[in-house]
């Protein structure tokens, strides 16, 4: 059996460990001032973890789009 072709994009970097969220602002600030952030159903935002971010970029001028997904990706 022959594999077809295929193209397989990764991430620059994963980071990962305590006190990352904390450090969200000034990651984004090394790539750009816009941000998509995409977040799974309501977790998140019923933490107030979310706006916390928001507010965080919004004082870096940062300018943020966000997209809520819910499941699995199909």
């Amino acid at each position: 059996m022959v594999i077809k072709a295929f193209a397989f994009a990764s991430t620059p970097k994963i980071l990962f460990g305590a006190g990352m969220f904390e450090k969200l602002d000034e990651i984004i600030l090394k790539y750009g001032n816009k941000v998509l952030i995409v977040t799974g159903g309501s977790s998140l935002r019923r933490t107030g973890k979310f706006d916390e971010l928001l507010n965080r970029l919004k004082e870096r001028s940062i300018q943020t789009f966000s997209i809520s997904v819910k499941g699995e990706p199909s």
